[in-house]
């Protein structure tokens, strides 16, 4: 399981995640695993990552072929839809 905690004020939210997530489940930054870094003009706040790093981000939080993927975030956020 991927947890995606961020919100627009305060960015990444490993507090949240440290004080509770479902067992097994693994903190995924958005700023930094789930997009590349911001560059002026069209790539926007979170342009996506490099399909390479992506991989590697994945693979180090442990995804594999051997079991599905869940990956949440809390409400209201939407955080984790970028895992898609």
């Amino acid at each position: 399981m991927l947890n995606v905690r961020w919100d627009l004020a305060a960015g990444a939210r490993g507090d949240l995640f440290a004080q509770g997530h479902v067992p097994g489940a693994v903190f995924v930054d958005l700023d930094t695993e789930l997009a590349a870094a911001p560059t002026t003009g069209t790539g926007g706040r979170h342009p996506l990552p490099a399909p390479a790093d992506f991989q590697a981000t994945m693979r180090a939080a442990g995804v594999d072929d051997s079991r599905p993927v869940i990956g949440y975030d809390a409400a209201p956020s939407t955080a984790a839809a970028r895992a898609w």
